[in-house]
């Protein structure tokens, strides 16, 4: 007899201090608009590809290594204040509105990582299959290299940085909005690729620019 095994388990919106059991064959968990605070490894199915935990009180999720098909992680808006081991499966990481101070090492093939809205000083290496970067809203001093990297949006207004690292050909979004530390130097910008060109400085600062 086959069993019916469910593959999307949603228990958002259930006012859960804790997290309860989650069966085995889970494939994506949302657990969302709780409060829960504290998930160990062993609280979650190693068949999970999706996590979505936004909006609880987390401030602990231990190693997550062990879901080895892991694609995305969303945990917006809770109080990490570091990320544990994740696996190189992973594709996409949402952690904006934490308080993340550190973080040492990010998966081999990330797409899109949005890490803003943190208290982090500095970033650690990308891969170069990143697409989209957003470290807006932290305390970030400077960016780590870019320019091997498939990087098409980039944010990183907001923050304390002294200087841009050199880009790829690929970017086509990239906003730098009040960084009142950045070098005027800054203006040797000229040209990215044949899309983007340079817009004036606003107060030590570059606006938004966009691919035409």
């Amino acid at each position: 007899m086959r069993l019916n095994i469910i593959r999307y388990h949603d228990i958002s919106n259930q006012k859960l201090y804790t997290l309860p059991n989650i069966p085995y064959g889970v494939t994506h968990l949302n657990f969302s608009n709780n409060y829960i605070s504290s998930i160990t490894a062993d609280q979650l199915p190693s068949t999970l590809i999706e996590i979505i935990g936004n909006n609880n009180n987390l401030y602990q999720i231990e190693d997550l290594t062990k879901c080895s098909q892991l694609k995305t992680v969303n945990l917006n808006n809770n109080e990490l204040c570091y990320i544990s081991s994740l696996p190189d499966s992973l594709i996409h990481l949402y952690i904006n509105k934490n308080l993340i101070s550190v973080i040492n090492k990010l998966p081999p093939y990330l797409y899109e990582f949005d890490c803003s809205h943190n208290v982090l000083e500095y970033l650690p290496n990308m891969s170069s299959t990143l697409n989209t970067l957003k470290c807006n809203n932290n305390y970030i001093t400077h960016l780590p290299k870019l320019n091997h990297t498939s990087l098409e949006n980039l944010d990183c207004s907001n923050n304390n940085l002294q200087f841009i690292p050199e880009l790829s050909s690929s970017v086509k979004m990239y906003c730098v909005d009040n960084n009142n530390n950045l070098n005027k130097e800054f203006y040797k910008l000229d040209r990215v690729n044949e899309y983007w060109h340079v817009t004036q400085f606003i107060h030590k600062s570059i606006r938004c620019v966009d691919g035409l």
